[in-house]
């Protein structure tokens, strides 16, 4: 009520204002659902200040967060979108030359806002509300909400996509006469891509809790999809690998940093919580909760935090090594030990079983027993051999048949190309009796699983003994199947046939 009163006072007192005015005569009921809005109240609070303070920017403020037209959050930012991307592409709004005047693009963002359609389990102005917290909890140089809405690219660009991908394809009612509105959307993407210079196909399907920060060079193609709270930096590239058609772009996870410069290439899953280094190429998918650098990209430990999207690690300083990663200086591919005396925490939460990100204890990380503990059992031979090299199971196998049923994969998503695998510096020669290497897990379920299912299930058996660069046998034994179960189409039966077969 005071901020309204204030910015009435104000308009009154300058003569600029005269339908302000109008204001005193809407109902209370009204007058408290528009400007109860605790965020409203903080842009026009803040806005109202810095109009005092620097009246340079004043202009811009009126046309924007404080115009006397503004009714809500929906208003405040549709109104000020489309004047910054009227604007950046030189187009004036008062102009009767302008191709698509302002007050459409105006009405079609406010429309967009007021739609029910969700993108991710969120509408538009639900995301749009997130993304802006987002920007001020994890950017140090944004300072409130105000700064976010009316100068950083990322979230313009991320309004301009949200609203385009409501419309695209869509049937929209003008009048009595139904006309598609593709070309709208296409539209919206390219002035977004001329005034922002980040390039967000309408059909990509983002998450909330968004940051795009700087953006500049951010591309992300028409199949991407992007899950709640990740942060991107300026350079990423969410594409694919040549004119295939269908589904071709990469699907990121919850809680996923990509470093600046990053291309993520081809259908391919970044898992929840997963860092990606600056630079860095991905051919292959991640899994859940690892940090990958490099071109073509590989593994090389564990995220020490949760939620990597909020923190923000991007000199990848809380990564937990896995132990005997490393190559030697002469690029020969032989292996050299990281420091493994230092005890490092991974968390062993499972992101995608809590759409809120709660760190509740992962089922398949329960170690109330011997499973962390060392591998002295493997030297001594007191375990069980499990002998992968050797071994196969049966093509006629009850068990493949039924695997098959269950999760109908290619033999092309299975493939794994030494020289691009994100796993091709893992330990697999001079193991402890008994251990589990990758390679070793991978032909072990190779028949069975898809590359992507096959790396999660040997990360999260690996992450309770990061140190060791292998799974002891205890804990194969004892989590192999609920592990598998997790992770891929398998069930405890199945995957115990797979385990005994071995």
């Amino acid at each position: 009520m005071k901020i309204l009163r204030k910015l009435a006072k104000s308009r009154s007192k300058k003569g600029r204002n005269k339908n302000l005015s109008s204001c005193a005569g809407e109902s209370t009921e009204e007058f408290s659902e528009v400007h109860g809005d605790l965020l409203v109240q903080e842009l026009q609070k803040t806005a109202l200040t810095i109009e005092q303070t620097e009246p340079l920017i004043a202009p811009l403020l009126r046309a924007t967060v404080l115009h006397p037209s503004n009714d809500s959050l929906a208003s405040i930012v549709a109104r000020t979108i489309s004047f910054r991307l009227l604007q950046s592409c030189s187009s004036s709004h008062n102009s009767n030359s302008a191709t698509i005047c302002y007050d459409n693009v105006f009405i079609t963002f406010l429309q967009t806002m007021h739609s029910d359609e969700l993108e991710n389990g969120h509408t538009m102005l639900d995301a749009i509300r997130i993304d802006l917290q987002a920007c001020v909890d994890r950017d140090p140089a944004c300072e409130s909400p105000l700064e976010a809405l009316l100068f950083y690219k990322g979230f313009a660009s991320l309004v301009c996509h949200r609203a385009a991908r409501r419309m695209w394809n869509k049937q929209l009612v003008n009048g009595k006469t139904l006309h598609s509105s593709k070309y709208v959307s296409l539209w919206l993407q390219s002035q977004a891509s001329a005034a922002f210079g980040l390039d967000i196909h309408p059909g990509a399907e983002i998450g909330a809790g968004m940051m795009l920060d700087h953006g500049t060079g951010i591309v992300i193609g028409e199949t991407a999809k992007v899950d709640d709270h990740c942060t991107f930096l300026h350079g990423v590239t969410l594409g694919g690998t040549g004119k295939h058609h269908g589904d071709r772009h990469p699907k990121i996870g919850k809680h996923v940093l990509i470093g600046a410069g990053a291309s993520i290439l081809g259908n391919i899953r970044i898992g929840d919580g997963a860092k990606i280094g600056a630079g860095s190429l991905v051919l292959k998918p991640i899994p859940h909760g690892c940090t990958a650098v490099g071109s073509p990209a590989r593994i090389i430990g564990f995220a020490q935090e949760s939620r990597p999207g909020s923190s923000l690690d991007n000199g990848l300083s809380k990564t937990v090594p896995i132990g005997g990663l490393g190559v030697s200086s002469s690029g020969s591919g032989s292996y050299s030990s990281l420091s493994s005396g230092t005890k490092s925490t991974v968390p062993t939460s499972g992101l995608d079983d809590d759409d809120d990100g709660d760190d509740d204890e992962d089922s398949d990380t329960d170690d109330n027993d011997d499973d962390n503990g060392s591998d002295k059992n493997n030297d001594s031979g007191s375990d069980k051999n499990i002998d992968i090299e050797t071994t196969r199971i049966p093509r006629d196998s009850k068990v493949r048949i039924a695997a098959e049923e269950s999760s109908p994969s290619s033999k092309h998503a299975r493939t794994n190309d030494a020289s691009i695998c994100a796993f091709r510096f893992f330990r697999c020669k001079g193991l402890p009796c008994g251990a589990i290497s990758f390679q070793c897990l991978s032909k072990m379920l190779s028949d069975y699983c898809t590359e992507e299912e096959i790396g999660e299930v040997y990360m999260a058996l690996l992450k309770l003994n990061p140190a060791l660069g292998y799974i002891p046998s205890n804990v194969m034994i004892k989590k192999f199947a609920k592990v598998v179960h997790k992770y891929t189409k398998l069930d405890e039966n199945q995957s115990q046939m797979i385990l005994k077969t071995k």
